[in-house]
Order: structure tokens, then sequence, then C-alpha cells
């Protein structure tokens, strides 16, 4: 995990779970944020369930060993239950098969593994990751067919105790997705926004990190730098490198 991110998240008093919802302006700026819950998730001893739309899990294996925590290794000890729908979608996709029934089926799946996990060891808590949510958007569902998705895996998390954590991209947003992202953050335990700079690209600073916690209405503007390894994190024009 990135310690600046867990710090600025504030969660470690939050406890039965909360709800996530992280929003990116450009395609890839936010991916850090999931990998951070997946190894902060592993390194808690928590159950790490992903629903991989847009990475592959040897995406998140390679990930995983930069940051100290090994995927494959953890799937085959049933600390990580990986979902991958990338695929299978594709395959729809071209088939013109994108239908509401498999997110149906989906959403049914994660519900077993949830319970499977929770008979097993019912005092393990689980993070339940959505990467990339707005893809089915993309690849032709509407926002009610999404929305009704995300709905139950609220609810199924909620009746858990779990986290669900999404991950959502709004650049050049479309109708439906102003739908989804607005029921999102009107939703959400906590709003992260990652937008890129308006004054173009810096050495110094990769983005804004802005942070809203629903639970006390606090509100949190920073600016970060994505390093190989590492996520720095500080306070908003600290850097005089970026007006």
């Amino acid at each position: 995990m990135f310690p600046d991110v867990h710090s600025t998240l504030g969660l470690d008093s939050v406890s039965g779970g909360c709800f996530v919802n992280i929003i990116e302006d450009c395609d890839q700026l936010g991916h850090f944020m999931v990998h951070h819950f997946t190894t902060e998730g592993l390194k808690s001893q928590k159950l790490v369930i992903v629903i991989g739309l847009e990475q592959t899990i040897g995406h998140f294996h390679a990930i995983g060993l930069k940051l100290g925590v090994n995927f494959l290794k953890s799937k085959e000890k049933g600390e990580v239950k990986f979902i991958s729908v990338l695929s299978d979608l594709a395959t729809k996709y071209a088939e013109n098969e994108i239908n509401e029934e498999y997110l149906k089926s989906l959403a049914k799946q994660c519900e077993d593994v949830m319970k499977e996990s929770k008979s097993n060891q019912p005092q393990k808590e689980i993070v339940l990751i959505i990467d990339k949510l707005t893809l089915f958007n993309t690849l032709g569902y509407n926002s009610n067919q999404v929305l009704n998705f995300v709905r139950f895996l609220q609810n199924i998390c909620s009746q858990n105790q779990s986290s669900l954590i999404t991950l959502s991209t709004i650049s050049n947003i479309e109708e439906q997705r102003k739908k989804l992202t607005s029921y999102l953050e009107v939703n959400s335990d906590v709003n992260v926004s990652l937008t890129s700079l308006k004054s173009g690209k810096s050495d110094s600073v990769t983005g804004n990190f802005s942070i809203e916690w629903s639970m006390s209405d606090k509100k949190g503007r920073f600016q970060f730098k994505l390093d190989d390894k590492t996520v720095k994190i500080f306070a908003f024009g600290e850097s005089k490198a970026v007006l």
C-alpha cells in the first residue's frame, strides 16, 4: 500500500466497511488507488475480491510484487478472488450479446464468493474492488443497468460489513456516465477525485487529489506525485513547480 494515501484517506477508524468512490478525469490517472486497496487489503489480512474489467491478473501481480505482495500466491491461498470479466465482455461485445443478464450473473457470483468466504472465515473483513466501473458504459450498458448492479453490490457489502471500492473515468463524459457518477458521489462514504493539471505536465506533480468524507462533511484538497513504487501526497500548491 501507499502510506501517504492511507493516512490521507483516514479510514483506520471506520468499522463495518465503507463505500469508496474514486473518480479520475483521465484514463489511468487513478489506477494507483486500486493497487493501494488491493495491497492494503492483503497486508491487513482481508479477503480481496477484484472484478477485473480493465487490467489482467498478471498486471495486478506485477504491480503487487513492486509493493511487497504476491498476488498470484495470495490467490492460490484463497486470500484473493479475481473475477476476470475483461475477456468475457470483449467476446460478448463482438457478438452483440451485451445484456443485463450478464451483470446479474456477475453480481450473483460476487454474492456467492462473499457468502462462502464469510461462512469459512466469519471474522475476516472483505474488500470488493471494481476496476473499472464506467467500462460497462463503454461496452454498451446503460446507466440504469449499471446502477442496479452497483446497488446490489452495495447491499451485499453492507450485509457482510464489507467495503466496496469503485474506480470510474469521467473524461469526455457521456450522459449515461453522468447519471452513474452522480449516484456514486451521493451514495459513497468517501469520494476521491483525481484530476490532471490544468497547466499541463510537471516533473514534480502528477495531478490533483481531492477527498470528501460524507461521514463527517470534511473535505481535503491536495496534489500528488506518482513514482514507480510510491505516491507522495502534499498540500495543494506546495510544489512551486506548479502554479
